[in-house]
């Protein structure tokens, strides 16, 4: 734990401006070496080394294939650089852009869903159809509110691997419209509220206007959404939701960790010069 102080203003202006950063803290030095515990560098991976940094010129160059890296995904590894001084320990933390979730729809049972998705950092914007309120009193938690029609949502706003959807307006013919758009996108989650049995459907009327749903467009769309944890409740319904979400986001699959063998948390494999 330490103080989030004006040291970390590279990291909160690179958030802000969307943009990953690699941050390098000495944690640990051996007595001849021109640097102090606390000493920073930063890292963008598409400009290097920011600023004056306080570590020795040649940790800095050992450390800018690790710190590109771990900046882009967004992950952190304690590393030891040796210098001609002698060791230091560098605490290496990537900061990544949160993932954008889009979650079109403005039920009662939307609100959850963001606010969930939110808390655990997802950027959130609520794309509301058919006049449904688009103001941010309704939609407090999220990011953003606005307004649209279900023909419009491929030029809405610009996708990516990194945004998710989510389609829960409860009416059939705008989930059609949005998903035959969002699949025309190169996002990597669909998630699609309702029973199997709607999908089919949607999938009998694709046929018959002459759209194909290929396999590569069911390898991006989950449906019926969510884990499999039970409840109906708003909230249980957002916690299935988001718990997806994060585990598509993270490459993972779903199962108790009572059951995970080695550790909890995957560790980042670096490729050492």
């Amino acid at each position: 734990m330490e103080p989030l102080d004006e040291s970390y203003r590279p990291v909160v202006d690179a958030r802000r401006a969307d943009d990953a950063i690699g941050v390098a803290t000495v944690v640990r030095i051996e007595t001849d070496v021109d640097t102090s515990v606390g000493d920073r560098a930063y890292y963008l991976p598409d400009g290097g080394f920011a600023g004056d940094a306080d570590l020795p010129a040649q940790a800095i160059d050992e450390l800018a294939d690790p710190m590109a890296t771990l900046a882009a995904i967004g992950e952190s590894e304690t590393l030891t650089v040796e210098t001609d001084e002698g060791c230091i320990d560098v605490f290496v933390d990537g900061v990544r852009p949160p993932p954008e979730l889009v979650v079109f729809g403005s039920g009662h049972d939307v609100g959850p869903v963001v606010e969930l998705a939110t808390r655990v950092d997802f950027r959130t914007t609520v794309v509301t159809f058919r006049g449904g309120r688009a103001d941010d009193d309704r939609f407090p938690r999220a990011d953003a509110v606005i307004s649209a029609s279900p023909r419009e949502l491929s030029t809405l706003r610009e996708w990516d691997a990194e945004t998710y959807a989510v389609v829960m307006t409860h009416n059939f013919l705008d989930d059609r419209l949005a998903l035959d758009q969002l699949l025309e996108t190169p996002i990597e989650y669909i998630g699609l509220m309702g029973p199997e049995k709607r999908f089919e459907e949607m999938r009998e009327d694709f046929a018959e206007e002459g759209r194909t749903v290929t396999d590569a467009d069911l390898e991006r769309i989950y449906t019926p959404i969510g884990l499999s944890l039970e409840g109906d409740a708003p909230y249980q319904i957002a916690f299935s939701i988001v718990a997806e979400l994060l585990a598509v986001a993270h490459d993972r699959t779903p199962r108790h960790l009572s059951r995970r063998t080695g550790p909890i948390h995957d560790r980042t494999t670096l490729t050492e010069n």
